[in-house]
């Protein structure tokens, strides 16, 4: 999982939870990796948020 293009987390459960991000705009990006740590392709998703 990235936001703002910085990895901040890998994640292997179906749900997790986000916290401390700053007031603002965010980009958030998820990625289905493979195990060699390549990308599927066309298993991504990134979402604009604000949080107020």
């Amino acid at each position: 999982m990235y936001v703002d293009d910085e990895h901040i987390a890998t994640v292997f459960e179906p749900a997790f939870y986000m916290r401390d991000l700053p007031k603002g705009d965010h980009e958030i990006k998820i990625q289905v990796i493979q195990n060699d740590h390549t990308p599927y392709e066309g298993l991504e998703e990134v979402l604009s948020i604000t949080v107020e």
